[in-house]
């Protein structure tokens, strides 16, 4: 499929199919009556920009949090950031399968997830599962790609999205586990060892960490 191609097909069904998800799934829970008590809970989080607790680490009370700073509406904020990760996450699932399967077929992976819960019904509420399918989305799309090209860039953004996918959710830390794994047990991820990559990584990852925590300690 050529360049050209792919373009059209991305214009064509994923842009639009991105955008009608969007405005559907951020405007049908307006009709609601109050905000479901997980996204509540995040926003009082946010608010008071606290490190986490012992059910969820900080990452999506601060992000819902920054939406209402911008739109003011807590509600509209709430459903807004919702749809927000989920179309990031789309994107980023395409863009992985393009370098496995064609234009097509990648944006069939995407419209599939429509029938998952995640990404469809349950994305009405802001919660941490939200925050954490935007952030391993594009964790695992920048890892591949800093596997495949060794490019500073992207072991960079790999650093920077495995640190906020445990800032999302405690259990991504099995993820990134996976990810490193992958890097020990395979000829193409013990290769990189040999370079800055991996280890530039986790410089950035562990230095955004003590940074986010200490300006929230503060």
């Amino acid at each position: 499929m050529t360049a050209d191609t792919c373009a059209l097909s991305e214009r064509k069904t994923l842009l639009p199919f991105c955008a009608v998800h969007f405005l559907v799934w951020a405007s049908l829970p307006l009709a609601r009556p109050s905000l479901p008590y997980d996204t509540v809970e995040a926003m009082v989080w946010g608010g008071e920009f606290s490190l986490g607790t012992g059910k969820h680490p900080p990452l999506s009370g601060w992000m819902v949090e920054l939406v209402r700073l911008l739109l003011g509406n807590p509600d509209v904020s709430a459903y807004i950031a919702s749809q927000l990760c989920v179309i990031t996450a789309f994107i980023f699932i395409y863009k992985l399968a393009r370098h496995f399967v064609d234009a097509d077929k990648a944006i069939a992976s995407v419209l599939f997830l429509e029938g998952t819960i995640y990404y469809s019904s349950s994305s009405q509420k802001f919660t941490v599962n939200l925050a954490s399918v935007m952030t391993v989305a594009v964790l695992v799309y920048l890892f591949h790609r800093a596997v495949a090209t060794d490019a500073p860039g992207y072991w960079i953004g790999t650093g920077i999205f495995g640190a906020l996918a445990m800032l999302a959710k405690y259990t991504n830390g099995i993820v990134i586990l996976c990810l490193g794994l992958y890097l020990l047990w395979t000829p193409a991820g013990r290769r990189r060892f040999r370079r800055a990559g991996p280890y530039l990584a986790a410089a950035v990852a562990l230095a955004l960490v003590a940074s986010l925590g200490a300006l929230a300690w503060k």
